[in-house]
């Protein structure tokens, strides 16, 4: 074989090799394309459909439910206990509780008794101006029918005594000094020219 045969040939076959490797590799770019247009949408198809997710800290919020005031009875002759609330001819009266006093620097209870502390607010559900008094609206009695008046002591948080108007609510302390063997204490409210009273026991 002749030396310029032997050059074509050589010539050719390394064409035809350069050519396969080009190929080659222009057919794994494609699939590595392929493959990677592939991964990408799945990713974006699977980040569409994860659920939103709430902050963990997030508190839930609770329905409010609106408070209400406890339904206020009417007075009657039979004593309401403390805490309840009767109706009086438009006055909405409430004993909230009763405490004992030892007096203060001017006042001290007499042997054998104490001081008891009303807590009573009086709201004015009527259409005209009442006078609250926290001796003449107001009277404590026992079993024996004796009638207690209030007593001048610093030991309340504020006095039961003024003009309410339609809407006004008043709220003080009622300070009466009772014999400590007293039973079926009943504090009475009433309103003068008003038919009937409010009671409550008090024991």
């Amino acid at each position: 074989m002749s030396i310029r045969k032997f050059m074509i040939l050589t010539v050719a076959l390394s064409s035809l090799l350069l050519i396969a490797a080009c190929t080659n590799d222009k057919e794994q770019e494609e699939v590595t394309d392929t493959l990677s247009t592939t991964v990408e949408q799945d990713q974006g198809t699977a980040a569409e459909n994860e659920p939103e997710s709430k902050p963990e800290n997030e508190p839930e919020k609770e329905a409010e439910e609106p408070s209400e005031k406890p339904a206020a009875k009417a007075a009657s002759d039979q004593p309401a206990s403390i805490g309840e609330t009767l109706d009086y001819h438009g006055m909405i009266v409430t004993v909230h509780s009763v405490r004992e006093s030892k007096g203060d620097d001017y006042l001290k209870p007499q042997p054998g008794n104490t001081i008891k502390v009303l807590d009573v607010s009086v709201e004015n559900t009527s259409d005209e101006e009442q006078v609250i008094s926290s001796a003449l609206s107001f009277k404590l009695s026992d079993d024996s029918q004796e009638m207690y008046m209030p007593v001048v002591t610093s030991d309340i948080k504020q006095s039961l005594d003024g003009n309410l108007a339609p809407g006004e609510t008043l709220r003080g302390e009622l300070p009466y000094e009772v014999s400590q063997n007293s039973k079926d204490l009943k504090l009475t409210f009433m309103i003068p020219l008003k038919d009937g009273e409010a009671v409550w026991s008090i024991e």
